[in-house]
């Protein structure tokens, strides 16, 4: 389901959520992620029509599009749940740092933590994104 829209209400008491959103100003996400899509149900039309719908697009223009998405998580996780978050650093935004500023109306920052991906391999890919690091938020 999309984690922008109204979470379902069975949804509750939650351990923990452990996602990874698509990396900002990433190279055509939804694309990158077509099986996964396509096993939701998405046809040809979807990819030609919905693009502008998903946070990769959305969050290109605000950041807020993680508020309503954090707000729904701490109202679902159970006293001790976690939230971690799989993101990516880049020139343009180092999204563990503004996304745990964001959080803070309802998480407590637990860590952020990184690792390097400039030295990885390219598998022949020319234009791999500007991705320089991954990183770790966790959030409870």
């Amino acid at each position: 389901q999309d984690a922008t829209k109204t979470w379902p209400e069975d949804i509750k008491e939650i351990d923990a959520i452990i996602t990874s959103p698509p990396f900002f100003d990433s190279t055509r996400f939804y694309a990158a992620n077509w099986m996964r899509l396509w096993f939701a149900g998405w046809d040809q039309a979807h990819f030609k029509t919905e693009p502008v719908n998903f946070i990769d697009e959305l969050q290109k223009k605000d950041l807020s599009i993680y508020d309503g998405i954090f707000m729904q998580a701490r109202e679902r996780l159970k006293v001790g749940g976690v939230l971690v978050l799989h993101l990516g650093k880049n020139q343009k935004c180092d999204m563990a740092t503004v996304l745990a500023e964001r959080a803070k109306q309802w998480f407590k920052v637990y860590d952020i933590f990184e690792e390097s991906v400039e030295d990885g391999e390219s598998h022949g890919i020319k234009d791999r994104g500007g991705v320089t690091k991954h990183q770790y938020l966790i959030l409870t």
